[in-house]
């Protein structure tokens, strides 16, 4: 039976791009039921360009925050609104492929034991040219991994986060164990959280297809384009240590949530333990073992990593 879809839109100074977004959102071969839009830009402008989209009774809805909640909070907002029984988080500037609603909404629907389901994208420039390279390329996932066993594939999920909130979409009900997200102090965003809880439960699917254009503009909150490596070293050596201790806070604060999720799988929540331990050696200075290394992170190139950290 077809439910009813729900697009949360997040949106900050989205004047330039949210209007494209609006267009390939509204000509979706199946159809949004809604779409809410949340506002936390500091101007009208943003309102502005989606004014042509309101309608009385359209599926656009529209919402300015009165206050700055951040880009986290904001999506929290937007879902909290969706009265849909599937939910597909949105960024403003991205271009959706035209099957993209048909094709996750009909996994959920078909896929009985499956909360969240994610595609790839391709990667595009500010005019939607494509860079040459997909998101699940610079992500290092890799497709094989779907033909794991349910419960082995939620586990390489769990400790290589691979899944962005803007290829997502699942089931309503996930939001009641979901929600709220954590504070950004813990370095949790919203879909390394909602991907997460879902691969707790064993219930985290992929589909292997580009369905959206990633655009890269310089502006986006999350980045994805390779760099040389002369510039990461540069971004290791003065972020490194705290982007350990961030994602040691981050898996603190999952395994204190899943305390509250139901039919979570043994296995991931001591995984979960195992990871907010390794995460937080490494950001105190500390050197896991060689078979942590392997399993946990990418072998002796994670441990000549920490060793060019600053103390």
């Amino acid at each position: 039976m077809k439910q009813r879809i729900s697009v949360a839109l997040a949106a900050w100074r989205g004047e330039q791009w949210i209007g494209m977004q609006l267009e390939s959102l509204l000509r979706q071969s199946r159809k949004p039921d809604e779409i809410v839009i949340c506002d936390d830009s500091p101007d009208d402008a943003t309102e502005r360009a989606v004014a042509p989209f309101l309608r009385p009774g359209g599926e656009v809805r529209y919402v300015r925050n009165e206050t700055r909640l951040g880009i986290v909070r904001n999506f929290e907002k937007a879902l909290r609104l969706c009265t849909g029984d599937l939910l597909f988080p949105a960024d403003q500037d991205d271009v959706w492929d035209s099957d993209k609603l048909a094709i996750l909404a009909e996994f959920l629907e078909r896929e009985a034991d499956c909360d969240l389901v994610f595609c790839n994208s391709r990667v595009v420039d500010a005019g939607l040219r494509e860079m040459g390279h997909a998101a699940w390329d610079l992500q290092g996932f890799d497709p094989k991994w779907l033909e794991m066993a349910p419960e082995e594939w939620c586990a390489r999920m769990l400790i290589r986060p691979t899944a962005y909130a803007h290829d997502m979409a699942f089931r309503r009900e996930t939001l009641t164990w979901c929600l709220p997200f954590p504070g950004t102090e813990t370095g949790a965003c919203h879909d390394f959280w909602l991907a997460s809880l879902a691969a707790a439960r064993g219930r985290l699917r992929a589909v292997p297809r580009c369905l959206t254009s990633y655009r890269c503009h310089g502006g986006n909150f999350t980045v994805l384009q390779r760099c040389g490596w002369l510039a990461r070293l540069r971004q290791l050596r003065r972020d490194g240590r705290e982007e350990l201790r961030r994602s040691a806070a981050r898996y603190e604060a999952l395994a204190h949530r899943l305390e509250t999720v139901p039919e979570v799988l043994p296995a991931m929540r001591t995984l979960c333990g195992e990871l907010a331990a390794y995460y937080r050696l490494r950001a105190e200075g500390g050197t896991p073992s060689a078979a942590a290394y392997r399993r946990f992170g990418a072998g002796w190139k994670s441990r000549w990593r920490d060793r060019l950290l600053p103390r």
